[in-house]
Order: C-alpha cells, then sequence, then structure tokens
C-alpha cells in the first residue's frame, strides 16, 4: 500500500483485532479488580468458574467454604446418627432382657401370693386357736401384696 494513512488505518484495525480476541478470552473479576485470561482450549466460563472458587473477595468462593464445613459436619452427624442407633440397639435388647426378668418377677409373686393364700386357708381353719389380731395382721398383708 502507498498510501500511508490507509496502511496505519489496515495496522490499526490488526492491532484492535487483537485487543478484541484478548478482551474476549479474559474476564476482571468484580469483587478483586483481578484480569484473568483464558488458556489455551480454555473456556472462559471456566476460567470465572475457577477463579470464583479462590477468590477471597467473591462470595462464592465463601459458599465453597461453607459447603465444605456443612459436608463435614453432616458426615460427624450421619457418624453420630449411626452410633446412637447402635446404642439404641443395645437398649432395646437390654429393655427387652429387663422386661423378662420382669415377667418372672411377676409370676414369683403370683405364686408368693398363691402360697400365702393357701397358708391362710390352712390357718383359717385353725382361726378359733389363733389370736385374732394376728391372723387379721397376716391375712392384710398377704392382701396388700396380692
Amino acid at each position: 500500500m502507498s498510501n500511508p494513512i490507509i496502511a496505519k488505518l489496515f495496522d490499526e484495525n490488526e492491532k484492535l483485532k487483537i485487543r478484541i480476541k484478548e478482551l474476549e478470552s479474559s474476564a476482571i473479576c468484580s469483587y478483586c479488580g483481578t484480569v484473568h485470561y483464558a488458556k489455551p482450549g480454555q473456556e472462559k466460563l471456566d476460567m470465572v468458574i475457577e477463579h470464583m472458587a479462590t477468590c477471597e473477595k467473591h462470595p462464592v468462593a465463601n459458599l465453597l467454604v461453607e459447603i465444605e464445613r456443612l459436608k463435614t459436619e453432616l458426615a460427624t452427624c450421619e457418624q453420630s446418627a449411626l452410633d446412637w442407633a447402635k446404642i439404641a440397639g443395645r437398649n432395646q435388647a437390654q429393655i427387652a432382657k429387663l422386661a423378662g426378668e420382669i415377667e418372672d418377677l411377676k409370676e414369683g409373686k403370683r405364686e408368693l401370693v398363691e402360697a400365702g393364700e393357701a397358708i391362710i386357708k390352712e390357718l383359717s381353719k385353725f382361726q378359733n386357736i389363733i389370736q385374732y389380731e394376728s391372723f387379721s395382721k397376716l391375712k392384710a398383708a398377704v392382701a396388700k401384696h396380692g
């Protein structure tokens, strides 16, 4: 080109095309002001997401930290729930065992009451011989536990 003005405009045009490509492959963080350029083959969106996850001033980074903290807390809670389930299982087994023992004791009490009632029945045959007051106390004691 023989015209220097046209040559200068073509040169300026090429510089602007390069600048447009730079701008298309870059992003400025609104929170920290850092300019980021996409690596070859990297999408601009991926670059922005990568920066958001590490920028201390960006709220997304804080959210990601909070998500990780919550995941850890959730894992701890899940483990606690499993531990409590095991304890509850052991307690249920102990409760069942104790319930059986209580039933055995109730049966033993019934047998003792029946034996006491049989003794009173036998003693009632001799009621005239046994002092009335002592007999009434014995009968009341057996009735109280029956």
